[in-house]
């Protein structure tokens, strides 16, 4: 009797136990039967970085650009300013108008200067970059109003002339002292003396006497009287043009 009571209280608590891990069971078996995979995007977009050139002194006198696209084109110049704009990726900037210049600096794409000068080929710019100055190859940048900048000729002659000026300036109407002499202020020796000439000192003619045996100079911006006795005068001396005072 104890024997079909304990076998029935088994088959009961097995019964019971069966019937509590079947529902756990299903569900997650159908879980993993109808999951969906995600797919996976990449947003993410590949960059290209610009080659980068550097420049030894015995570079060329630009450095073309094979790989980077300018962002915007050479601009267009509305200005009376007298300018230039590089038009290459980078440019060198020379001492002087030739290869042969010392590279000073580089200037890169678009940057603009003022023009100061022209080759007298007209073939290079002297540009004023900042407090410097250096001269670039002319085919290499855009310029506005370059015809307006005077060339290395220009200059050139325009100091030659001023050079003749100041000699004429310096030489017509001067006389030259012969020895040490007292410069006065009136036409005689009874005029006090107002300073000493020493030999050899120049001064430009500024008035005489009536007589042409006094003579009024310019002696580095001071102004008396000196004998005529003790002065060489210049061979273009024009006395007529020599007031009397």
């Amino acid at each position: 009797m104890y024997k079909r009571l304990f076998a029935l209280v088994a088959l009961m608590l097995f019964a019971l136990f069966a019937g509590l891990m079947l529902p756990l069971t299903q569900p997650v078996l159908a879980q993993i039967g109808t999951a969906t995979p995600t797919p996976i995007t990449n947003s993410l977009t590949p960059t290209v970085t610009p080659a980068v050139y550097t420049s030894p002194l015995d570079a060329p006198d630009y450095f073309p650009n094979t790989e980077v696209t300018p962002v915007s084109p050479p601009p267009q110049f509305a200005t009376d300013a007298t300018v230039a704009s590089v038009d290459v990726y980078r440019l060198n900037v020379r001492s002087a108008p030739s290869t042969n210049g010392v590279v000073l600096t580089i200037i890169e794409y678009g940057e603009i200067y003022p023009i100061v000068q022209v080759s007298e080929d007209g073939g290079w710019y002297l540009l004023q970059i900042g407090n410097l100055r250096g001269w670039v190859s002319a085919p290499l940048v855009i310029a506005a109003n370059a015809e307006d900048v005077p060339s290395l000729q220009d200059f050139r002659e325009q100091a030659v002339q001023e050079a003749v000026d100041r000699f004429l300036a310096e030489t017509f109407n001067t006389v030259v002292t012969t020895g040490n002499l007292n410069m006065r202020s009136g036409p005689g020796t009874n005029f006090p003396i107002v300073w000493r000439m020493p030999a050899g000192a120049r001064a430009s003619l500024v008035g005489r006497d009536a007589y042409g045996t006094w003579w009024q100079v310019d002696f580095g911006g001071l102004i008396g009287w000196v004998s005529g006795a003790y002065l060489v005068f210049s061979t273009n001396t024009n006395i007529s043009l020599v007031p009397i005072r």
